[in-house]
């Protein structure tokens, strides 16, 4: 388990009331970004559950794999997110290494698409 928790980083954001292939998408490329910074993604679309599971029991799943990370990628629209801004508290409680999707692309390759806290 020690090494799972320093080599992988979760994947956090906006999954609620959006049309799936919009979510799909956004993680998708988050975990492209994630790789491509040299973590391991851990993605909560994946997380074992049906997605017609209540949202109390996807957030209870994801906040153990979260917590069981060593990182936390946040994509750009968590802020529009409930689950997501739980997910940043606890990742700052847990004192996760937190890192932020940049907002553009002009700003991603400008800063090679790591921003972190």
């Amino acid at each position: 388990m020690d090494n799972y928790k320093t080599s992988h980083c979760y994947n956090a954001g906006k999954i609620g009331r959006m049309p799936y292939l919009i979510v799909h998408k956004n993680f998708e490329q988050a975990d492209k970004e994630i790789a491509h910074l040299g973590w391991e993604p851990v993605n909560p679309l994946y997380n074992g559950l049906q997605a017609s599971a209540p949202w109390i029991a996807h957030m209870a799943v994801d906040l153990c794999l979260l917590a069981s990370c060593r990182a936390v990628y946040f994509q750009r629209n968590w802020k529009n997110s409930r689950g997501a801004r739980i997910e940043h508290r606890v990742a700052r409680f847990l004192r996760k290494t937190i890192i932020y999707q940049p907002e553009t692309d002009k700003e991603r390759d400008l800063c090679k698409g790591i921003v972190q806290e």
